[in-house]
């Protein structure tokens, strides 16, 4: 596999809602679908998220930091993004939030713009 211009990084909600499975899984797969161009990756230990994550072929990291509200802290998804991540140097690190579905129109605009966003 070539280095992905994009990896995502999300940590969803428990799979345990009917609504919030098809939602999250849908935003899953919608990444997925954008190819080698992007690596996906899910952070989190609640209920569900390894076994969808093993569903899909999709990278599972457990074991991220929350704050004492259960909200997981960034700063602990992006060190163990890096700890674990196929290519620990990416092109583009997006933090996205678990039900967005992105579409394939919306990746050829980043893989257009990259430039703007090195830093």
């Amino acid at each position: 596999m070539n280095k992905p211009l994009v990896t995502i990084l999300t940590a969803p909600k428990p799979f345990i809602d009917s609504h919030m499975r098809i939602i999250q899984r849908n935003a899953l797969r919608s990444w997925l679908a954008l190819g080698d161009q992007v690596q996906v990756i899910v952070l989190g230990d609640d209920e569900g998220i390894k076994q969808n994550c093993d569903d899909l072929g999709i990278m599972h990291i457990p074991g991220i930091r929350c704050n004492d509200k259960g909200t997981p802290l960034l700063s602990s998804m992006l060190e163990m993004a890096r700890e674990k991540a196929q290519h620990h140097t990416w092109r583009l690190l997006m933090r996205i939030s678990f039900c967005f579905v992105i579409f394939c129109k919306q990746s050829n605009s980043l893989a257009q713009e990259k430039r703007s966003f090195y830093w």
